[in-house]
């Protein structure tokens, strides 16, 4: 199941199987979505976002698309309190991050840089620590931002530890295996979309 992902904080909830669709034009629009019906597989497509799979081990799993909007939006909290909300405990949760956009490969302007220090975050007293100086082959630095670690943030503030979040690490821009929506919008190669998905048994 795939919903029709537009960079938001809406999570679908998947809790009756007549409730499912076989089309996707007839997917709600969202970017998250949990179940707790077994058989059901949840996906994403990513180029560049990063892809969220959260799962209970126990009979609660979710998805979640997030770049940079979806995250300062809200969408791993909704994620994790959708997921509260057909059973699970907070402490049992686990959470894997996908390939996604490295801070090496993440020049941002000024506006963007601003949006990302006005929103307070549990957990972290300066957003600053998301931002970093480079120099990408210019005279003049650039600031970067760091989309992986500003998720795992977000996942902590949500009161998720941190040996219950493994990050793959690897970026969508450099490693040719993934699509990149910024590597093929400066290259003109081919653009595709990377899939990610879990499901219960």
């Amino acid at each position: 199941m795939c919903v029709r992902q537009f960079h938001s904080n809406k999570v679908i909830r998947l809790t009756k199987m007549d409730s499912l669709w076989s089309q996707h034009a007839d997917a709600p629009r969202g970017d998250g979505m949990v179940t707790n019906l077994a058989g059901v597989l949840l996906g994403v497509y990513t180029a560049d976002c990063a892809p969220i799979l959260f799962t209970d081990g126990k009979g609660v799993c979710g998805v979640a698309h997030a770049g940079w909007r979806g995250a300062l939006g809200g969408i791993v909290e909704s994620l994790v309190d959708a997921m509260v909300g057909l059973g699970a405990r907070l402490e049992d949760i686990h959470v894997a991050i996908g390939a996604t956009i490295s801070v090496l490969s993440y020049p941002v302007s000024d506006s963007f840089l601003s949006a990302i220090l006005e929103r307070e975050i549990n957990l972290v007293r300066d957003n600053w620590i998301f931002f970093q100086r480079l120099s990408d082959n210019n005279p003049s630095q650039t600031w970067h931002f760091d989309l992986g670690g500003y998720i795992c943030a977000r996942l902590r503030g949500c009161g998720i530890s941190a040996d219950r979040i493994d990050f793959l690490g690897v970026d969508t821009f450099s490693d040719a295996r993934y699509f990149s929506h910024r590597r093929s919008s400066q290259t003109g190669e081919r653009e595709g979309r990377n899939f990610s998905c879990i499901g219960l048994l």
